[in-house]
């Protein structure tokens, strides 16, 4: 079993990724910040255990390793990790800020940290034979339809996240003709929660911006929003266990690959933006009216999941023929069905509810 440097392990999908691969027997070695003794670590994964239906072992606690930076910048932490048995590197942290306002700190830990950690592996794990970089596969810009695995150049882009995420491909593809590390470009679509108990994290990003902001108008006593949602374009959803399933099998695979790879980790698509919004609204007791914004409420609605109104609202048909095919697989990930859909998000209104705080939109899409 190989041995895996991680960063990311206190967040949403870098906690199922270390849980996952400590439930197969790999040893993971886990960068985290503030984390001296790594209990902040220890519990993300237990949590996500918990949430994932994996009963959390003494053997699987023991082949956990933490690294504190405590609150240095990843870059000028790595010095300071004395190990050389690390057989690949899992690149998962990143900051999730759309805001342009938060440009240069995205740029900084998205782009600049990414290389940093890349030459640092390249020339001090002599042991290490791939870095696999968790980036979205929306860096093919918004373009949308046919979106093939490939490096993409030239696209219109809509907000940090991506800007950053597609810059950071980009470093490593430069940097790999010198360093000659080998590079997976991971791409996932839109993370939502597991599939089967409905768990994610509470951060308000992604799918989870709607139902946000659906019962922050259901708890201001609304009964009905009004917002202006075309018809016709859906969005790809992948469950969170449908994705670290597949990066861990393509962790475990033994035969040789190529030295710079990009896969989609696609879930496909089975509903409209339209029909979506339509059911968290029928669950939460509001009703979604597609018409341009009526009210003051509405307007507020509106602001709220303004940041992923340009992804709700372009169809994209991402391709996932390599991972499917360098996975053995005749075909992807089932896409997310109505059932499943409905589980996600009863799960995240019970979450906001026991939390008894309401329910907030970060406040880069309030505005």
């Amino acid at each position: 079993m190989p041995r895996i440097l991680l960063t990311g392990a206190t967040g949403f999908v870098g906690s199922v990724l270390a849980t996952m691969l400590l439930a197969r027997g790999v040893q993971v070695t886990a960068i985290s910040r503030r984390d001296t003794a790594g209990y902040r670590t220890l519990a993300a994964i237990l949590e996500a255990a918990r949430g994932c239906g994996i009963r959390f072992t003494a053997e699987m606690a023991d082949r956990l390793r933490t690294f504190d930076m405590g609150d240095r910048a990843l870059s000028e932490s790595l010095d300071d990790m004395a190990i050389d048995d690390i057989d690949a590197v899992w690149h998962c942290a990143a900051d999730m800020s759309h805001s342009g306002l938060r440009l240069t700190q995205a740029f900084n830990t998205n782009v600049c940290e990414t290389a940093a950690l890349y030459r640092w592996a390249s020339t001090k794990l002599p042991r290490c034979k791939r870095f696999y970089h968790m980036s979205t596969a929306y860096t093919a810009g918004m373009r949308g339809g046919a979106t093939e695995e490939q490096l993409h150049a030239g696209q219109r882009l809509v907000n940090a996240y991506q800007v950053t995420k597609w810059a950071a491909e980009q470093a490593l593809h430069t940097l790999h003709a010198a360093c000659n590390l080998p590079v997976t470009l991971f791409r996932p679509t839109i993370v939502v929660g597991h599939s089967q108990s409905g768990w994610t994290r509470r951060n308000g990003f992604g799918f989870y911006m709607f139902v946000e902001a659906v019962e922050a108008a259901r708890a201001a006593g609304q009964t009905r929003v009004a917002y202006d949602m075309p018809d016709g374009p859906c969005i790809d959803l992948i469950t969170v266990d449908s994705l670290v399933r597949d990066a861990v099998d393509l962790t475990l695979q033994e035969h040789d690959r190529g030295n710079f790879e990009v896969f989609h980790c696609a879930g496909g698509r089975s509903m409209s933006s339209r029909d979506m919004l339509s059911m968290i609204g029928d669950l939460l007791g509001v009703q979604i009216v597609s018409a341009p914004a009526e009210s003051s409420h509405d307007r507020v609605f509106a602001r709220a999941v303004g940041p992923n109104r340009p992804f709700a609202e372009m169809d994209w048909d991402f391709r996932r023929t390599r991972l499917d095919a360098v996975l053995g697989r005749d075909s992807g990930a089932e896409p997310v069905c109505t059932t499943q859909l409905r589980k996600l998000i009863l799960w995240y209104v019970d979450a906001i509810r026991s939390a008894g705080d309401g329910a907030v939109v970060p406040a880069e899409a309030a505005g």
